[in-house]
């Protein structure tokens, strides 16, 4: 933050740091901006003064956190089990430190998912196609009467799956039971009968 601080700009700073998982020590390449440091120093006397006068308390901040091959595992065990995302990018942000001590304990990322045993699959934010859920979206788009047949990103990526895992597209409808003319036939309107 450039410009003038005030002690609610610190507090504040400080326990967005906090929630967001970052660092609230000094040195290393996560660690607290210059400026933000200045000013907790200059505002509270002292950093640990600042950390107190957010409601933090100093003594678990300026302990390390040791990660062992051991605790690694089993944070990301407790993650996949809180269905939390796995994605790399989405947990530096929140456990900096856990990405950082799994590379280094596993040679990787993916290497620390796997040897939890967690699907790697869990890293996507987003369900992986398989052959179910491309019938079910096939099934889906013909009850309603959207189009089988275009190139529209929705539909563009569910053709794209079909023909990875049935072959082609046209096997991929007819695994689903729906006949051809779905393809570009229109819905009929509803009867007034």
């Amino acid at each position: 933050m450039a410009g003038k601080w005030t002690r609610d700009d610190i507090i504040r700073q400080v326990l967005d740091r906090e929630a967001k998982g970052l660092s609230l020590t000094t040195g290393g390449r996560s660690g607290l901006p210059n400026g933000l440091h200045a000013a907790g120093i200059r505002f509270f006397g002292s950093w640990r003064n600042t950390l107190v006068a957010a409601g933090i308390n100093p003594a678990k901040t300026f302990r390390r956190t040791r990660w062992t091959p051991n605790r690694i595992l089993a944070v990301i065990r407790n993650l996949s089990r809180r269905r939390d995302p796995l994605n790399q990018q989405k947990l530096l942000q929140r456990h900096g430190g856990l990405v950082v001590a799994a590379r280094r304990h596993f040679g990787s990322w993916n290497g620390a998912i796997m040897a939890a045993g967690v699907n790697p699959a869990r890293m996507r934010r987003v369900n992986p196609w398989t052959r179910e859920r491309v019938v079910e979206a096939i099934l889906k788009r013909a009850l309603v009467g959207e189009p089988l047949k275009g190139r529209e990103g929705d539909l563009r990526m569910l053709i794209e799956a079909g023909v990875r895992l049935f072959g082609s597209w046209p096997a991929a409808i007819a695994a689903a039971g729906v006949q051809e003319a779905a393809l570009t036939a229109a819905p009929a309107p509803p009867s007034r009968e």
